[in-house]
Parts: structure tokens; sequence; C-alpha cells
């Protein structure tokens, strides 16, 4: 049959004068068995919860603990110091009550709880209601109070104030000097070197940038974030080739920008300019171009660029290794020629 047991509790609300009130409440209870016993030295398993307005009003705040009764039965807790379920005890607004508290019991030790019991808390601890309550009104302004003696004059500061509007002090090894024209700030431009910058930054004479990537003859250029590095500069070629012939090779890299010039020395010669792009496969990109006649045309497919010129069209094939280009010429007329002028910046 199943057992029912007994509790008796009491509550105790103290409080202390803190100067900042104790978010805890002190809880007393007797632990008895279905026959009346105390259950001695025994740990018991107990959920508390804080009900706002009834009986069965909102749960404010739970917890669980699984005190140790002691000789007569009785457990001592501390309501806010448990394992929290639901809610925070420092939040409860006592001022809007009235509150409730529901203990429930499981004299085994576990979580099986099997007895339950609700209460009204006719008082609260004056320290955790006065957290939550409205203050009172502001009192009077006091009387003004006596002039303090004057304090010690403080010590001189470390800059002295400057001379010139802009100049930026350093340090020189002994003291600060202020009116240094070096790094010039009106406030809106700063110069190196001039006292009248017009740009967010104004350098008058040579500069510097050294980030393990530069070289001679290398240009600075940038990615989309403005983040700028050191690459190779563009490379300039003068390729003639007739046809069934191949050219010297160009560098390429892992591809190459081209700015190109070709000129078709035939019966009817036609120049073509524009910029291409070389992949490191040798397929290649036509980005725009222009023939001197207004009628020729240029086209690439893969890695081979066919040019109709008005004589027979010319095949030119590009093909790769070891990060450089070859370019070979194919004609149907045996006396066509092209000449490769090309400024090629490698990636």
């Amino acid at each position: 049959m199943k057992k029912i047991y007994s509790i008796i509790a009491a509550l105790l609300l103290t409080a202390n004068i803190w100067a900042q009130a104790p978010q805890k409440m002190s809880y007393q209870a007797v632990i008895r068995n279905s026959s009346d016993a105390l259950i001695k030295n025994t740990k018991v398993g107990m959920k508390i919860s804080i009900l706002q307005g009834s009986v069965t009003g909102t749960v404010a705040y739970a917890e669980t603990q699984a005190p140790t009764t002691n000789v007569n039965g009785l457990v001592s807790i501390e309501i806010g110091k448990g394992t929290i379920v639901s809610g925070t005890f420092g939040s409860i607004n006592w001022a809007n009550g009235p509150f409730f508290i529901k203990t429930e019991t499981d004299p085994t030790g576990g979580t099986s709880y099997t007895i339950a019991g609700t209460s009204e808390l006719m008082s609260v601890p004056y320290a955790l209601f006065a957290a939550n309550s409205n203050p009172g009104p502001k009192g009077d302004t006091g009387p003004t109070g006596l002039t303090g003696p004057k304090g010690d004059t403080g010590p001189v500061g470390l800059l002295p104030n400057g001379a010139a509007a802009g100049n930026t002090p350093f340090w020189n090894g002994t003291a600060w000097v202020t009116n240094s024209s070096n790094i010039f700030n009106n406030g809106a431009f700063v110069g190196l070197g001039t006292t009248t910058p017009t740009a967010k930054l104004d350098v008058a004479g040579n500069v510097k940038i050294a980030d393990g990537t530069q070289g001679r003859g290398k240009v600075l250029t940038s990615d989309s974030l403005g983040l700028a590095t050191w690459v190779e500069g563009p490379v300039f070629y003068n390729l003639p080739i007739s046809n069934g012939n191949t050219s010297a090779p160009i560098k390429i890299g892992i591809g190459a920008t081209v700015t190109f010039n070709f000129f078709i020395n035939c019966s009817a010669a036609n120049n073509y300019g524009g910029t291409m792009y070389i992949r490191p496969n040798g397929n290649v990109v036509i980005f725009n171009y222009a023939s001197s006649n207004g009628v020729g045309l240029m086209s690439a497919t893969n890695n081979t660029i066919t040019l109709t010129t008005g004589c027979s069209p010319i095949t030119l094939t590009v093909n790769t290794s070891g990060g450089n280009a070859t370019i070979s010429c194919s004609s149907a007329s045996a006396s066509d020629a092209v000449n490769l002028k090309m400024s090629v910046i490698s990636h």
C-alpha cells in the first residue's frame, strides 16, 4: 500500500540590517512517516515554489533541495540557495503580493514528491520587501556646506603648450619637442613634410612601402578592399611570327592580363588593339578589342584566337608550360604574318 507521509513546517522569515537585502529566507520542516514516526538523520528531497496571487497562482520562483533531517526529524534550509527550477529569487517583487509558499517532499531523497502543502506568506522580511518597494518622496535639499580648503598646486604637465597650430610633438630622447612640423595635423588632413596638406594623407617627399613582397620593377596594386601589395610590373614584348611558326615565350605566371596590338601583314593589312586575359592552361578571355579597318573580327575559343582580317583567317594558338606561354600562327596563306606587341602583367 502506498505510504502517505506527513510534514510539519515552520517558515522563519528573518532579515538583517544589511546594505543590501539577503536574497534568501530560512525555512524549517519536521518530516514524519505514515506511522507518524519521525524520519531521523535521513536525506529527503524537497521542491519549494513561491506562488503569486493565490494558492494556484503563477510560479514566481521554484527550486529543489536535498537536506538531511536531524535527530528530531527537522530539516533547515534557506530558500533562495537551492537548485533553481525557474525564476530568480532576487527578482521577486514582494510588493506585488499576496504570495504563497508551496512545499513538495520526497522522504526517500528523490524527486518523487508524495506530499505537498501550500500556505500564504503572511509577512515578508523587511529587507526583501524594501528592495522592491517604491521609493519614498525626495527630501528637502540640505543647507550648503562650508567651502573646503584650497588644494595643493598640481605638478607641471608633461607637454608644454605649442606655438603653432597643427604641429605634432615628439620625444627626442630627453624632452618633448612641441613645435615640430614633421607630422602636421590640422584636424582634417595630415601632412608629412608639408604644413599645407590637401588630402587625408599628403606626403611631400619619397615614400617607402616594404612588406616583404617589394622588388625592382614591381607595381603596387590593391584588392577590392583596398589592401595593397606589390606585384610584378608589366613586361613589353614585340614578337613577329609568320605562318607556321611559334613565338618566343612570354611569362604569364598563374595568369596574365595582356594589353595587345596585333598587326596583320597581308594584302588587307589590319591592326587589332585591346585587352585580354590568358589563363594558366592557355585559355583566352578577350575583354575588348577594336580593328583599324572597323570590320575585322576577333574571337577566342579555349586557347585559340581567330582573326578575320579581310585576308585568309589567321589562327593564333596559345600553349602554356611552367608559367610561360608561346603563340603559334596558322593561316591558309603562306605569306601571312603577325607582329605581336604586348604589355603583359603576370600574376
